[in-house]
């Protein structure tokens, strides 16, 4: 077995610094299933180090919160499947349980035997002589996804999710009623032709790298139907929640005061910031939202614990006097693409947000707010797990959708969560 580096001492002054932080002993290896179809490696962000590609790499080291990954590299002929973490057996040996329990290349490795304090040389003596995390990186030829937009509606499996040339395999797409009773699966599309098979089980030869898709439908679906050009429109969902996500081509967009409204001292100064959010939305809550040509949304009441939004909808006209004076009201105009401040009455069919007027230090609320174009840029950021679900897609370093913490890519820039 190759160890690539050791306990990386180097980082320990970094480390230090930090009043109060928790530091990780590090016992890690990482290593190619059976020793076939790929190598791997690992990063270390805090140390700037990355191993060089093995079939297996230990790693001794002391590092902060999600600092550690692991990538895997596919040989020739095949492709990348997914990580298993080992779990020990009876005899306390660490093993490949059959699971696939992340399916990105790229993934942080989860922290062991943290210490918190200051003195990480403390952290140092914690390190095991055997590793206390074990994570395989499997390898196969034909591997079954779900299809991203409505893949929620069911799942897949493969009877050999490792599997080699000249095997048989057999993909099964299992509709999730439980979830949606009237979600059904549709087909499979091989991935690199387009084909569309709709057998299900479906068995088939091994003669080399390929995947299929699984699609799936629903009843409960509706079509969003967005200018060609690109648009505005408010959704307001009825009794039927959508699913936790949006198509990735509906931005549905939040607003918030700008934190520079603080110090603003001039109207100019007073600016409105958006954002994207593809979080789940929710019964008779209206969504402000942007899409192009016409966008269809699956439904489903499977959803997570409601957040809060501040966009409302008034069927009367309201009287602002009848209102709290703790906040400036801005009904919005999409044909404008602004925000308008009220003065006196709130229009009957109208959506609008209040805004606090403690955030409006020297600068008065202004009349008009413009929202600025549709391409929102991101700059280099920490975010939060819950955070990050209110921007887009986020992707690995490789391109790869990326689901868990780390560093991502987000609207084109590096941000870390």
């Amino acid at each position: 077995m190759k160890k690539i580096f050791t306990l990386m001492l180097m980082v320990l002054g970094a480390l230090t610094a930090h009043a109060g932080a928790t530091f990780y002993a590090n016992n890690v290896r990482v290593e190619t299933y059976q020793g076939v179809g790929g190598t791997v490696y690992v990063e270390n962000t805090q140390s700037g180090q990355t191993t060089q590609p093995a079939t297996s790499v230990d790693v001794e080291a002391v590092t902060g919160v999600y600092q550690l990954f692991a990538g895997a590299i596919p040989a020739d002929g095949w492709q990348f499947l997914g990580w298993s973490f080992a779990q020990a057996g009876e005899d306390g040996a660490l093993a490949y349980t059959g699971s696939i329990d992340e399916t990105d290349s790229y993934i942080n490795i989860p922290e062991a035997n943290g210490f918190e304090g200051e003195d990480s040389l403390k952290v140092v003596g914690m390190i095991p002589l055997e590793p206390n995390v074990r994570l395989y990186a499997l390898f196969t030829h034909v591997k079954a996804i779900s299809d991203e937009k409505t893949g929620f509606l069911g799942n897949v499996e493969v009877d050999k999710p490792v599997n080699d040339l000249g095997q048989n395999v057999t993909l099964t797409a299992t509709a999730d009623t439980e979830t949606d009773p009237t979600a059904k699966f549709l087909y499979w599309v091989k991935q690199s032709t387009g084909e569309k098979i709709t057998t299900n089980p479906l068995t088939l030869s091994v003669n080399g790298i390929e995947t299929y898709v699984a699609h799936f439908d629903s009843e409960n679906k509706i079509v969003l139907n967005f200018p060609a050009e690109g648009g505005y429109q408010f959704w307001t969902p009825s009794t039927i929640v959508a699913n936790g996500q949006l198509p990735e081509e509906v931005s549905s967009i939040y607003f918030t005061l700008s934190d520079s409204i603080n110090s603003a001292t001039t109207n100019r100064e007073t600016t409105l910031e958006r954002g994207t959010t593809n979080y789940a939305s929710y019964s008779g809550v209206p969504y402000l939202l942007y899409g192009q040509g016409d966008v269809t949304v699956y439904m489903s009441q499977d959803v997570a614990e409601p957040e809060t939004f501040d966009f409302h909808y008034t069927p009367v006209s309201l009287q602002l006097s009848e209102l709290s004076n703790l906040y400036a009201y801005y009904v919005v105009n999409l044909e404008k693409h602004q925000h308008e401040l009220v003065y006196g009455v709130i229009p009957a069919r109208s959506y609008y947000q209040a805004f606090p007027i403690e955030n409006f230090v020297k600068a008065k609320p202004v009349e008009v707010m413009p929202w600025d174009e549709q391409s929102i840029t991101s700059a280099i950021r920490n975010i939060s797990t819950r955070q990050s679900l209110k921007s887009g897609a986020a992707y690995n370093l490789r391109g790869q959708r990326e689901s868990g913490k780390g560093i991502v890519i987000v609207d084109g820039k590096k941000v870390i969560r």
